[in-house]
């Protein structure tokens, strides 16, 4: 896989290798690699499904829809709003009655920040919902 996106003028982001970027006709692909699980995220449809496509024709593998779950987290997206969340409420959730904090009134989260701060100028400068 690694090759394959290399050779497609693919670069790396992060410090993990397992994110990728590539701008096609314009238009930037943001791809998530997580040993046989891909997330495929860019703003322009028609280019989206064109490389999509060449990453089935390279690989055997299914396309699953818009995405709903990765690695544990729930994905919820608002098409109108341009909107999308991550949670992982239910992950929480069963920590904190697992060892019966459910109830607690102050619970601290520490967010390590360290990949969106590297992936957030992408962001800013083209990724968007991509429309249906």
């Amino acid at each position: 896989m690694s090759a394959f996106l290399a050779k497609g003028k693919c670069a790396t982001l992060g410090f993990e290798k397992s994110m990728w970027t590539v701008t096609i006709d314009g238009a930037r692909i943001l791809l998530g690699a997580h040993i046989d699980d891909f997330v495929i995220a860019g703003a322009n449809r028609q280019v989206l499904d064109s490389f999509r496509a060449r990453l089935l024709d390279a690989f055997e593998g299914t396309y699953e829809g818009a995405l709903q779950h990765y690695l544990g987290c729930e994905v919820t997206r608002d098409m109108e709003k341009g909107t999308t969340y991550l949670s992982q409420s239910h992950y929480a959730e069963e920590i904190l009655r697992t060892d019966n904090f459910w109830n607690a009134i102050y619970i601290y989260v520490y967010i390590h920040i360290y990949m969106w701060e590297r992936i957030r100028p992408l962001c800013q400068i083209g990724f968007g919902p991509v429309r249906n």
